[in-house]
């Protein structure tokens, strides 16, 4: 029974651990964290990844970089590659690798949340179901179960020695 509460508790702190790693790391070091939701990137960036994006100046990107950058003010992100670079215009071409054409639209300067630095797959999922609310309460309901049965360990525990 000792086993299991301490490999609960153990569990409980290493996903903690995790957690708090992917995230604030990457924010230590400068970047962002984002969630890949679609497959227009793949197979180098999956759908359901962490991606770390790292700020970086309109005139280091170069063409075969996978940037990350706004569209409109609400709307979200989109992760790329470059292809085409228009230095007087200060816009680049992108193109998901998955998709057939090139984006309709080129992106500017001021639209550049920077440069992919790395990817986790499969992470993001967890990511976007803990967000719903459904994700809320099934992460509130885990925690409760554990720490009810660690409760329920160390009594059972206590009762064992007092015979």
């Amino acid at each position: 029974m000792k086993d299991i509460r301490s490999w609960l508790v153990r569990m409980t702190e290493g996903v903690f651990c995790l957690g708090m790693f992917m995230m604030a790391v990457p924010v230590v070091l400068g970047m962002q964290c984002y969630t890949v939701i679609s497959e227009s990137m793949e197979p180098e960036i999956p759908k359901g990844a962490v991606i770390y994006v790292r700020k970086i100046s309109f005139s280091r990107i170069r063409p075969k970089d996978v940037i990350t950058y706004r569209i409109g003010q609400k709307e979200g992100t989109v992760t790329h590659r470059v292809v085409r670079i228009d230095e007087k215009r200060k816009v680049l071409f992108t193109k998901g690798d998955r998709n057939e054409i090139q984006d309709a639209c080129p992106v500017k300067e001021e639209q550049i949340q920077g440069i992919v630095k790395g990817c986790i797959p499969v992470v993001g999922y967890g990511i976007l179901f803990f967000k719903t609310k459904c994700g809320m309460v099934t992460l509130i309901i885990l925690l409760v179960l554990a720490e009810g049965i660690c409760l329920f360990m160390k009594r059972k525990e206590k009762q064992k020695h007092k015979c």
